[in-house]
């Protein structure tokens, strides 16, 4: 009872559009000069809902020109003291190796003393420093020749910005984190790319404390398109064997987890790249469900899973591909509780995964041409159908709503099926020609349908 009323709190104090929050707060000194409100309650208004973090053109534009002042400074010092390296002496070197990163702290020292109240000189000056952190450590070790240090650059770089984030509540760094992890994690080999999950885990109070303060502002939008992929990139190389031959029904749980997760986390519809988590989960489980549709692909799993050194059977797969259905179905369901419908065509992605590999592994033991294509045969056409009921749904979805993009989408989603299934098949250019025609009258239908809709309810 306590997590759902502080559930609901927390929906009703972000639900409000930043626009709407934006015209109250801009209307508190009317009603306020009118002795309509008191000033206390103004201020507690104004505390409420400033959290929203509405800010004009202005204030985007001083951020934004802030941290290219860093970047540009910050690289152009770094291009200069390279052009004439070889002609300076050892102490000058190390003189101007740190020069930059004692200025840098200076300067965030200040914004941190004098001017936090600054988004655009703490992400700027945060910023500078991270980078005249990496510029020292690079030159100091290339000076003195320290041994070592290559592989290790990056991820040292890394922790030692991880404070610039808490203590000067700056978001780029964040980003610069999360990207440098993911790019070392995707070359330090098996060994060592498994640290990348303690590394990610660092960022996480930051995300999540942007999360609960400023649900729908543009910095935790950033952060979440920056972390989401990187999360599907350490999937993949921090677990290479198992991505191998299972890799589609791991990271289909992982695209379901983050449709479903993600429409959990924002209760209110808004624009698809405000929800990063969400718009990136459908538009992988899209992507995989129509690459699945080739019966190739079903025959490429058989052979990985036969070769020598192979998993050799699909039962494997049992093992986790059912519990990320489940926990797929979970999520599913508090969906359908919570009022967030037409979920059901994309969250299922998982099962129909693992159905479609418990469909293959009975006739794997005979390797042959014809028993491979046998085998490959039913997951191929599941995931015709499949993918044709996401079509469908996400048509009906778009005309259930008056939403005419929608509705298009799923358009496109139909003839590309088709498109797909009709340049592998052996079906005559007679046939193929009536079925592209009539997709195309369904195209003007929807719309023309959709349009008068449009028309007559602003009549």
């Amino acid at each position: 009872m306590k997590l759902n009323l502080r559930f609901s709190l927390r929906e009703q104090r972000v639900g409000m559009d930043t626009k709407h929050v934006k015209w109250l707060i801009s209307e508190l000194p009317v009603l306020i000069e009118k002795n309509i409100i008191p000033q206390e309650s103004a201020e507690k208004l104004r505390n409420y809902y400033g959290d929203a973090e509405v800010g004009d053109g202005r204030r985007i534009a001083l951020i934004v020109c802030s941290i290219l002042g860093a970047v540009l400074i910050g690289g152009g010092v770094i291009l200069i003291l390279a052009h004439n390296w070889d002609y300076l002496t050892r102490p000058f070197r190390t003189f101007l190796s740190l020069a930059p990163l004692v200025l840098a702290q200076l300067l965030a020292g200040w914004v941190t003393w004098r001017r936090m109240e600054s988004a655009a000189l703490r992400e700027g000056a945060a910023t500078f420093l991270m980078l005249a952190v990496g510029a020292s450590i690079a030159l100091i070790s290339q000076t003195y020749h320290i041994s070592g240090l290559g592989d290790n650059f990056l991820p040292i770089w890394m922790l030692l910005s991880v404070p610039l984030v808490y203590l000067m509540r700056a978001n780029l760094p964040a980003v610069f984190y999360i990207a440098g992890i993911t790019v070392w994690s995707a070359g330090a080999g098996e060994g060592h790319s498994y640290y990348y999950w303690p590394l990610a885990g660092l960022i996480i109070p930051h995300f999540w404390i942007l999360a609960r303060e400023y649900l729908f502002s543009n910095r935790l939008v950033v952060l979440s398109w920056v972390l989401a992929p990187s999360l599907c990139v350490a999937v993949n190389v921090t677990l290479p064997q198992l991505v191998e031959s299972f890799g589609v029904a791991l990271i289909s749980g992982v695209f379901a987890i983050y449709y479903l997760g993600g429409s959990l986390f924002y209760m209110e519809r808004r624009e698809w790249w405000r929800q990063p988590f969400e718009s990136l989960g459908a538009a992988g489980i899209i992507v995989i469900s129509f690459s699945l549709t080739n019966q190739g692909i079903w025959e490429n799993f058989v052979w990985l899973a036969n070769r020598p050194g192979g998993a050799g059977t699909f039962n494997p797969l049992l093992v986790f591909g059912l519990p990320i259905s489940l926990v797929t179905l979970c999520l599913l369901a508090v969906c359908v509780r919570r009022g967030r419908k037409g979920k059901e065509a994309l969250g299922i992605a998982p099962l129909i995964v693992t159905l479609g590999y418990a469909f293959l592994g009975h006739p794997v033991s005979a390797v042959s041409e014809t028993g491979i294509h046998d085998s490959v045969v039913i997951p191929a056409v599941l995931f015709n159908l499949y993918f044709f009921i996401i079509a469908t749904a996400t048509i009906i979805s778009g005309i259930r709503n008056g939403r005419l993009v929608t509705v298009n989408v799923g358009m496109l989603l139909l003839a590309a099926l088709i498109l797909a299934r009709f340049f592998d098949s052996d079906i005559g250019f007679a046939v193929r020609g009536v079925v592209f025609i009539v997709v195309g009258i369904g195209f003007l239908a929807a719309n023309l349908v959709l349009l008068r809709r449009v028309k007559g309810g602003a009549a």
